[in-house]
């Protein structure tokens, strides 16, 4: 069983890299919520939540992430949910004419973009990803922008399926990512 609950969450120590806590809601098992979310064994049972399945082990050694993020510690910090969370393939780009330099060679599932970055922003990015695929007549990956700033439903372009709000939530990013791959679970490349 599920319930809703309002929490503080402090994704900095579950992981290891310092404090970056934020008010959220979350939807989870109802079963780490009667273990103190300041132990260890809390931490234990959420790492298990994401990692006890067979799909899901499947999903994690297959589904290939370009996290698109200018900000160093941005990278970092994106990179180690990930990897908690399970996920093996993981690529960096540190802007946006990074992220189509190695597009080629990743071929992602996912891109995780950043909207503010200089050079070409997210939007852009996301555009030129989106008009490359049509001209190759391939699959555009799953793009989820990352953005400190309210995004309006104007903004949203037909390319981004959904968008995650820094600091980044541990649990809203995987529940988003498991979203886009039970759509196109198959597909993975």
């Amino acid at each position: 069983a599920y319930k809703d609950i309002k929490t503080h969450i402090n994704v900095g120590i579950l992981l290891g890299i310092g404090d970056v806590s934020k008010p959220t809601k979350l939807t989870m098992f109802t079963d780490v919520m009667s273990v103190p979310s300041n132990s260890e064994q809390y931490k234990v049972k959420i790492l298990e939540l994401f990692n006890s399945s067979s799909d899901n082990k499947n999903i994690f050694d297959k589904c290939k992430i370009l996290v698109v993020e200018d900000e160093q510690i941005n990278r970092i910090v994106i990179e180690k949910i990930l990897r908690q969370l399970g996920y093996k393939k993981i690529y960096l780009a540190v802007n946006g004419h990074d992220a189509l330099k190695q597009y080629d060679f990743v071929n992602p599932d996912i891109m995780l973009i950043d909207i503010r970055m200089p050079l070409m922003n997210g939007f852009e990015l996301a555009e030129h990803v989106h008009h490359m695929c049509i001209l190759r007549n391939t699959e555009e990956p799953k793009m989820l922008g990352v953005t400190a700033q309210v995004v309006l439903e104007d903004d949203i372009k037909p390319w981004f399926k959904d968008f995650v709000y820094k600091p980044i939530d541990i649990f809203e990013l995987d529940k988003k990512i498991h979203e886009l791959l039970n759509h196109s679970q198959n597909s993975l490349k």
